[in-house]
């Protein structure tokens, strides 16, 4: 009966591990970005255009210079009145998907200028957690 008792124990040992694995194999495919965006400090008179931005739009590209999202309007970005800082924003995507670039254009109102831009390095995927802190400054 003593090692029945200890034969079960170790089956349900080894299945909490096995299952406790399979959770944690299943987290580390994805990759979380947390992108921290920031505006250039300065006024107009230091020739900052800060105050005449009046849409940022974010392009996330990969490591073939493929746009594999485009389009985002940050909320913070307004015609007059933009913040020094923008945001904290996050992105995941599957571990598999290879190196991204993250850029953010700041337009003017006729949105046909570019004021501001920054743009990161490539910037490799790693398992979830932890974050991938992805600090971007507007100049």
């Amino acid at each position: 009966m003593r090692g029945f008792n200890r034969l079960s124990r170790l089956f349900l040992t080894g299945g909490m591990l096995a299952a406790s694995a399979l959770c944690l194999s299943s987290c580390g495919n994805y990759a979380l970005y947390r992108l921290h965006v920031t505006t250039s400090a300065g006024t107009a008179a230091d020739g900052n255009q800060r105050a005449d931005i009046d849409q940022c739009r974010l392009t996330i590209t990969d490591e073939a210079n493929v746009v594999v999202a485009a389009g985002y309007s940050f909320p913070t970005c307004a015609s007059g009145f933009t913040k020094q800082d923008l945001g904290v924003f996050s992105y995941s995507t599957s571990r598999s998907s290879g190196t991204l670039t993250f850029q953010v254009d700041g337009f003017n109102a006729n949105r046909d200028t570019i004021l501001q831009t920054g743009k990161t390095e490539p910037i490799a995927p790693v398992s979830y957690p932890p974050e991938i802190d992805v600090p971007l400054l507007m100049k």
